[in-house]
């Protein structure tokens, strides 16, 4: 039988660790995300919300 650490493993489609991004706004970089971290498991559903222009399409 498969120990957990390798059930979770197959269960994850997607894992982001220590995402940053900034933007060049004015000739000053602007951040958009610090240092994020999530995973996204099979079946379920996940969303990243807020406010316009805050960063979510590029996390």
């Amino acid at each position: 039988m498969a120990d957990e650490a390798t059930t979770t493993l197959s269960r994850r489609v997607l894992q982001v660790t220590d995402l940053t991004v900034h933007f060049g706004v004015d000739n000053v970089w602007v951040p958009a995300a610090l240092s994020l971290n999530y995973s996204i498991e099979r079946g379920n559903v996940f969303a990243i919300v807020g406010r316009s222009d805050s960063g979510k399409s590029a996390s």
